[in-house]
């Protein structure tokens, strides 16, 4: 995987985060070897009898563009594909063996880790690039014991270091700092940001911020009025990578 290099940090700490592609996908795949490079599609059925694609391996999206978008029914149609119904639970047995081998060896080398999501892992680490590239290669080779393959980004924060996965999907391991941030970052919708969904996407635009940026450039109050204080503070202070202290200094120093 190519490294994509940008302003360096001047942080005391960086997160890596480390995104496991197709993960239910992959599972799949992992417990039934005979279906590796073949389109892989996972489903799941509602209380109401609804079926709807949740997942689908590389070969299913590049082959045949299926995604969770794609209605079941074209899927079905496809005489190549393999529809499996969702086995969850064996998945998080898989993500909790792959997590506890990457945590022994994180652990044994100072740092700590964690498991946000079923498919993705974030480690602390310290402002030096040739210790996160070290230690994020060798636990993309414990991922690939199990077949896995990683999408991977490096970061000043947790929320940073996960838009940065979002774009090493595309491009590669991605590291950058604040710099790249302001010019790059900052232009996405908001929608892109980890901790924002649909619904606060729509109360942002309602308020006329639609970029990350436009939250940067907004003031507190502002946010906090639109999202709600605890979650407006929390995305506020993550975007311009400050403390709560500091935000709250400068809301009142607003007045």
């Amino acid at each position: 995987m190519p490294l994509i290099m940008v302003k360096s940090m001047t942080n005391k700490s960086v997160y890596a985060h480390l995104d496991i592609r197709n993960f239910f996908a992959a599972c799949e795949q992992y417990l039934n070897p005979e279906y590796r490079g073949k389109p892989v599609v996972i489903y799941n059925e509602g209380s109401n009898g609804i079926q709807k694609i949740i997942a689908a391996s590389k070969d299913a999206k590049e082959k045949y563009r299926i995604s969770r978008d794609t209605s079941i029914d074209r899927a079905k149609r496809i005489p190549d594909v393999i529809l499996i119904k969702t086995r969850r639970e064996e998945y998080e047995k898989i993500a909790d063996q792959l997590y506890q081998k990457c945590r022994n060896y994180v652990e044994k080398e100072g740092y700590s880790i964690s498991k946000p999501h079923i498919d993705d892992i974030v480690i602390k680490l310290p402002n030096d690039l040739g210790v996160a590239i070290t230690l994020t290669r060798k636990v993309e080779e414990l991922c690939k014991e199990f077949d896995f393959n990683l999408a991977i980004g490096i970061s000043f924060n947790e929320d940073y270091a996960h838009i940065a996965t979002k774009l090493s999907k595309k491009y590669g391991l991605i590291y950058f700092g604040n710099g790249f941030a302001r010019r790059v970052i900052y232009r996405l919708p908001v929608i892109e940001f980890p901790q924002i969904g649909p619904k606060r996407k729509e109360k942002l635009n309602q308020a006329g911020i639609c970029t990350i940026g436009d939250i940067a450039n907004s003031a507190l109050d502002l946010i906090m009025a639109t999202l709600g204080k605890r979650i407006g503070m929390k995305i506020y202070c993550s975007i311009l990578d400050i403390e709560p202290n500091d935000a709250q200094l400068e809301l009142f120093g607003k007045g």
